[in-house]
């Protein structure tokens, strides 16, 4: 029999490279209050960035932060998804 582990939110953005835009992101959470579980952050490519963030807050508020995140100049893309934990 095998358990359903319970499933934990990412926010996904791949940014141009640019440590600024790093805190821009980081600060939107902590602007909310939202306490961030896990921050990974890596080179996708020579001048851009992949940032993956696991936070603990409700699906519509972390749904508005990947919205907000995605209109900060220099952000290439920004999407949620779902994993296991």
């Amino acid at each position: 029999m095998q358990r359903d582990l319970p499933l934990q939110q990412q926010q996904i953005f791949l940014l141009e490279k640019d440590s600024g835009l790093l805190c821009r992101i980081l600060g939107l959470y902590a602007a909310r209050g939202i306490d961030i579980d896990q921050v990974q952050f890596t080179h996708a490519a020579p001048q851009t960035m992949s940032l993956t963030i696991a936070a603990n807050a409700d699906a519509d508020t972390l749904r508005m932060l990947v919205a907000k995140g995605a209109s900060l100049v220099g952000v290439i893309e920004a999407a949620e998804s779902w994993k296991q934990r």
